[in-house]
Parts: C-alpha cells; sequence; structure tokens
C-alpha cells in the first residue's frame, strides 16, 4: 500500500545545499535586524524618558503657577497619550524573539531530514510528523492535500525573491520539485 501522506513531507523537506545557504543568509540577516532591534529599543527607552521628565517639569511648572490649568491640561493630555504609545511600542519591540536566529536554524535543520525520518519512522512517529508540518488534511481518492503550518507552508511553495539579492524560483516550475537560486 503506497503511503499517501509521504508526498507532503517530501515537499517540505530541503536539499542540504539549500538549507547551507538559508542558514548563512539568516544569520546575516539575524545580526542586522537585531543590531536595528536593539536601536529601536534603546530610542523608545530615552523617549519615553524624555516625555516622563517633561511631564515631571510640566506638573512643576503647574505647582509653581508658571502656566495655567487649561495650557497644564493640554500639555498633560499630550504627555501622558505620548507616554501611553511610547509604552506600547517598547512592549512590542520586547517581544521580538530573542532566539529568532537559532530558532531558524533548528528549523531549517529539521527540515533537511524531514523525509528520511518519515520513512524510517513509525505510525506514531509519522502521525507527530504530519502534524508538525500541516494543520489539515484534505483527502482525495488517492492523495492527501496538507493546509501547511508556517514556515513549512514557504518550503512547499517555494521561495521568491529576498532583500539579500538572491531569489529561490517556486519549485512547481521545476520538474525535479526543487529549490533553485537565480540572479
Amino acid at each position: 500500500m503506497s503511503d499517501i501522506f509521504a508526498e507532503s513531507v517530501r515537499n517540505v523537506t530541503l536539499p542540504s545545499d539549500i538549507v547551507a545557504w538559508l542558514k548563512s543568509n539568516l544569520k546575516e540577516y539575524s545580526a542586522e535586524t537585531n543590531q536595528m532591534m536593539d536601536t529601536r529599543l534603546n530610542t523608545l527607552k530615552m523617549e519615553y524618558s524624555k516625555a516622563t521628565n517633561r511631564l515631571e517639569r510640566l506638573l512643576d511648572m503647574r505647582l509653581d503657577s508658571e502656566i495655567n490649568d487649561e495650557t497644564f491640561m493640554i500639555k498633560k493630555i499630550e504627555l501622558e497619550s505620548a507616554l501611553t504609545d511610547l509604552k506600547s511600542q517598547l512592549k512590542s519591540a520586547e517581544k521580538i524573539n530573542p532566539n529568532f536566529y537559532e530558532d531558524g536554524v533548528r528549523t531549517l535543520e529539521l527540515s533537511e531530514s524531514l523525509y528520511p525520518q518519515y520513512l524510517s519512522s513509525n505510525a506514531h512517529g509519522k502521525a507527530i510528523i504530519l502534524k508538525d508540518i500541516a494543520s489539515n488534511y484534505i483527502l482525495n481518492d488517492v492523495s492527501a492535500t496538507p493546509t501547511y503550518r508556517k514556515p513549512f507552508n514557504i518550503f512547499a511553495e517555494g521561495l521568491v525573491c529576498s532583500k539579500w539579492g538572491t531569489c529561490l524560483v517556486k519549485r512547481k516550475n521545476f520538474p525535479n520539485n526543487r529549490l533553485f537560486t537565480s540572479n
């Protein structure tokens, strides 16, 4: 009996040369991203500190009767709104996965060995692999069409041009169902 799910696993198994290329570019991208995120986080922290200091000075000015109530309320609302916005931006900036590169490398290495692992696994192991790569399968006569999970959906579709200046052409354009680089 033929394994109707094997093809869905083979479609997300990447060749070693592509995995090596992706890991190399992921490392470069990760370094750039981490540097940009550190800069952004530091900038947001400085802006938050400035807005907090301005609010404190505004309160002092009001207590010292240097500004009237109307001006005070307008500026207070403006600064509190800015602080709320900055706090929200800080929270989202801090949510960035610090293990982005390591997680990406693990995923790429897994995708490199998925098909051989699948073929050598028992039924329970195969079920785990199938569940990990797809959220749903539609069975049509003798084939299974998966709804791939991220990032396996990208691996199955094939990659397109990236910011690294190279393109990976979609798999379905080539008869042997592999990824190819093009300039």
